[in-house]
């Protein structure tokens, strides 16, 4: 990897950081360490640089939220429906 490579990287996550999180602090990063690791998983496995186009990420990232929401939302519904 050059070092322009890793500028890259970085570059590209920190803006995907910024997307996520809309002008994210440090306060982001350790409240939602879970998210962090989820988008840097995006870019970044087994060492190896998978994805750099931060739409390619983002589209990942929010199919991932809608996916989590959907799950949600049917614990809530077979909680419910226990409690009839």
């Amino acid at each position: 990897e050059s070092e322009l490579g890793i500028l890259d990287l970085i570059q590209v996550f920190v803006e995907t950081l910024d997307k996520c999180f809309e002008n994210v602090c440090e306060l982001d990063l350790i409240y939602h360490s879970d998210n962090v690791h989820y988008i840097l998983d995006e870019i970044v496995q087994g060492g190896l640089v998978l994805e750099t186009n931060m739409h390619s990420i983002l589209t990942a990232i929010n199919d991932c939220k809608k996916l989590d929401q959907a799950s949600l939302n049917m614990s809530l519904k077979d909680s419910r429906a226990k409690r009839v």
